[in-house]
C-alpha cells in the first residue's frame, strides 16, 4: 500500500437497494449514528433522515479513487480518479441542511492508446517487423501516483509472434489522465550473419516518454534512427570492478533507459576499465551503453557494485554534466573507491533497561564517504540482522554514517537512530545502539454528543513523504519509518498504543454500519524519550458526517458493483516549495447495482477537540 492508504477494518457490504433508497444506517446495535431530532446532532449537525449528518464541511481539494475489481463490466481492474472540484462539487463552508449530497459517480470513457515502436535503419543482428515495427513490452505510469495514490500500473505484452512480416503493434485502454509511458523493446528475431558461430545480438534501449496527457484515444507511434553508443572508461585504480553494472536511468522516475553492461573478471581488472567498442581486441572493454539520444530527459549515469563487493557504494553522475561537449564519451574516476578498503564494524544492540541484547535490524546509511574526498555522488546503504544476544557486523568504508536499530515486530523497544564517523584506524569494535522504550500515544474517542465511541479502530502509520527525484532517493540520507500500530478503544472509548518515535498520521475508523465517518489527524508528533513518555491527544470527537451518495455508473450507464471507493485530501508539503501529499480520509464498497454511501468527516485537521 503506498503511503498515506489509512487501513481500514473489513468493510460492511452494503445493502442491495436502489441508489437513492440506501439507508444512512441500518440501526444495527452499538456505535450508531441515530436521530430524532437535530438537537440530538450537536452545534455542527442537523438530522436528516434518521441520521445526523454536518452542517460544516472544509474538504477542499477532494479526490475519489475508484478501483474497479475483476468481474466489471467496464474496466475490469482499472483505478479512476475523479476530483469533486473539476465535477463542480463543493464541500466546503456552511450549509444549514446538512451535507446529505447526491452524487452519481460516472465514469469517464477509457480511452484507447494504440501504436508502434520502429527503427529505421535497423541496428546490426535485428530484424524488426513490418514497417521496422519493434515487439515491445509497454507500461503506463498514473502520474497522479506521486501523491500516494495507489493507482493500477497498465501493461501491454508484446507476446510471441515473430517474423518479419509481423506488425508489432501495441494497444490499451486506460482511464484518461497523465502518464509515464514505458516502452521496452522486447529481442525480435535474430539475424543470422553468414559463417557466425552465434547469431548477431540485438540490443535495444528503451523509451521513455514522460508526462503524456491522455484525455482522448489516440496514436503514440515513436520512430527512431539507430541507437547512439555512449562510450567511456573507468578509472579504477587498485579496485576490481568485476561484475560491477553501469546504465543510465532517468532521474525523475528511476527507470533505466539505455542498455545495460556488467563486466566480467577480465574487463574489469585493469586500472582503467573500459567500455566501448575495440575491434582489435573486442574482449577486452565491456559493452557501449545504447541510448535515444532524443528521450535521455534528465539522465542520470549510474554505476552499481555486485553485493560481493562489501561496502561499495552506488556512485551516480549528471550525464549533461559528465558530456559537455555532446559527443557520448565520457571519463569517470572512482579511483579513491579503488584505495580504499573496507573495515569490520562491530557492534551490539541493547536493551536500555534490563542491559541485555536485544534482537533488531540495522540499517545503514551513509552520509559522507572517505572523508568527504569521493564527492557527494556516492552512497552506500545495507541492512543486517543481529544475533540472538543482539550482536552484528558490517564492513564499512571510513565516513559517517547514520545507523536506525529496528526492533524485532511485536517488541516494546522503539528504533533509535544515532550518527555514527568510522576513521581508518577504527579498530571496529564497541559501537553500541541502546534502545529505550516505545512512547505510548494515547486518548480518546467521542461522538458528536461528546458520549464514549466504543469499539472504534484506531490506527497509526507513518505520515506520507514528500516525492523524491531517483538522486534524492539514493543520495539522501532518509528516515526510517515507524511502525504501524492499531487497537480498538474500550468501552470508555480509551486508547493506548506503544508507537516509534516519529510523525505519524491517526485514522480513527469506526465500523461501517455505525453511520460515522473517519476521523483523521495528519502529521502526530511522537518524541523520543529515554523514559516511556506518553503523548495524550486528549479527546478525540467524531464529526457528524459529510454524505456523498449515489451510483457508481460506467458512461454507457451501468451501475458498477464491488467498487472500492476512496476518498483522499492532499496534505502540503512541510517543506518550502515541496510537493504535496495525499491523505485517506474515507472509504466504502459499492453494492452490487454500483449504490455507494462515503461517509466523511467534516475537516482533516480540527477534529482535536479544544482547537
Amino acid at each position: 500500500m503506498k503511503p498515506g492508504a489509512l487501513l481500514p477494518l473489513p468493510l460492511a457490504v452494503l445493502l442491495l437497494l436502489p441508489a437513492c433508497d440506501i439507508p444512512l444506517q441500518d440501526r444495527a446495535a452499538g456505535l450508531l449514528n441515530a436521530c430524532e431530532q437535530s438537537e440530538q446532532c450537536g452545534a455542527d449537525g442537523i438530522c436528516r433522515e434518521g441520521s445526523c449528518v454536518s452542517i460544516k464541511a472544509d474538504l477542499a481539494g477532494l479526490i475519489i479513487q475508484v478501483d474497479l475489481p475483476v468481474s466489471a463490466p467496464f474496466g475490469p481492474e482499472t483505478s479512476h480518479v475523479v476530483e469533486l472540484a473539476a465535477r463542480g462539487r463543493s464541500l466546503q463552508g456552511i450549509r444549514p441542511e446538512g451535507y446529505l449530497d447526491p452524487f452519481d459517480l460516472e465514469l469517464a470513457p477509457l480511452v484507447t492508446v494504440a501504436g508502434r515502436l520502429s527503427v529505421s535503419p535497423a541496428p546490426d543482428g535485428c530484424t524488426p517487423g513490418k514497417g521496422n515495427t519493434l515487439p515491445t513490452a509497454v507500461q503506463m505510469i498514473p502520474a497522479e501516483a506521486t501523491l500516494g495514490l495507489a493507482l493500477t500500473v497498465y501493461s501491454f505484452s508484446p507476446g510471441t509472434a515473430t517474423g518479419a512480416g509481423n506488425d508489432y503493434a501495441f494497444s490499451l485502454d486506460v482511464p484518461a489522465g497523465n502518464y509515464h509511458i514505458y516502452l521496452v523493446p522486447a529481442p525480435p528475431p535474430t539475424a543470422e550473419e553468414p559463417g557466425a558461430e552465434e547469431p548477431a545480438k540485438c540490443v535495444l534501449p528503451p523509451v521513455l516518454l514522460s508526462d503524456r496527457s491522455l484525455f482522448a484515444s489516440q496514436s503514440v507511434n515513436v520512430d527512431v534512427g539507430a541507437p547512439r553508443k555512449l562510450t567511456g572508461t573507468i578509472q579504477a585504480e587498485a579496485r576490481n570492478m568485476a561484475d560491477w553494472t553501469l546504465d543510465l536511468v532517468d532521474n525523475r522516475s528511476g527507470l533505466v533507459i539505455s542498455t545495460a553492461t556488467t563486466f566480467n573478471a577480465d574487463q574489469g581488472n585493469d586500472e582503467i576499465v573500459c567500455f566501448l567498442d575495440d575491434p582489435e581486441d573486442p574482449g577486452r572493454c565491456g559493452r557501449p551503453l545504447y541510448v535515444w539520444p532524443e528521450f535521455l530527459g534528465e539522465a542520470l549515469l549510474r554505476l552499481r557494485p555486485p553485493e560481493a563487493a562489501e561496502a561499495m557504494p552506488t556512485v551516480l553522475w549528471s550525464l549533461a554534466a559528465l558530456d559537455l561537449d555532446g559527443d557520448f564519451d565520457v571519463s569517470l574516476d572512482i579511483a579513491l573507491l579503488g584505495e580504499a578498503k573496507p573495515l569490520d564494524i562491530e557492534g551490539k544492540v541493547l536493551d536500555e533497561g534490563s542491559g541485555g541484547g536485544a534482537v533488531a535490524t540495522v540499517s545503514v546509511q551513509s552520509q559522507q564517504l572517505l572523508g568527504g574526498k569521493f564527492g557527494a555522488n556516492a552512497a552506500y546503504k545495507t541492512s543486517v540482522g543481529t544475533d540472538p544476544a543482539g550482536g552484528f557486523r558490517v564492513p564499512l568504508l571510513p565516513g559517517t554514517y547514520k545507523v536506525t536499530a529496528v526492533p524485532s515486530a511485536g517488541s516494546h523497544l522503539a528504533l533509535t537512530g544515532q550518527s555514527w564517523i568510522v576513521t581508518a584506524g577504527d579498530l571496529g569494535g564497541g559501537h553500541t545502539i541502546a534502545l529505550d522504550p516505545k512512547p505510548h500515544l494515547v486518548g480518546s474517542a467521542s461522538t458528536p454528543r461528546a458520549e464514549p465511541a466504543a469499539g472504534v479502530s484506531i490506527y497509526l502509520q507513518p505520515s506520507a513523504s514528500a516525492p523524491q527525484s531517483y538522486l534524492e532517493q539514493v543520495l539522501t540520507t532518509t528516515t526510517v519509518l515507524p511502525s504501524s500500530a492499531t487497537m480498538l478503544t474500550d468501552a470508555a472509548g480509551a486508547f493506548s498504543l506503544e508507537v516509534d518515535p516519529g510523525v505519524l498520521d491517526l485514522a480513527a475508523q469506526p465500523s461501517p454500519s455505525s453511520g460515522y465517518p473517519w476521523l483523521v489527524l495528519s502529521r502526530v508528533a511522537v518524541k523520543a524519550s529515554a523514559d516511556p513518555a506518553t503523548t495524550d491527544l486528549g479527546s478525540l470527537a467524531l464529526s457528524n458526517p459529510v454524505v456523498l451518495r449515489g451510483t457508481l455508473l460506467s458512461p454507457e450507464g451501468l451501475g458498477l458493483g464491488g467498487a472500492l471507493v476512496r476518498a483522499w485530501l492532499p496534505v502540503q508539503s512541510q517543506n518550502e516549495g515541496g510537493e504535496p501529499t495525499a491523505i485517506q480520509v474515507g472509504e466504502t464498497l459499492s453494492d452490487a447495482a454500483g449504490g455507494y454511501i462515503l461517509r466523511l468527516p467534516a475537516s482533516l485537521c480540527s477534529a482535536l477537540v479544544g482547537q
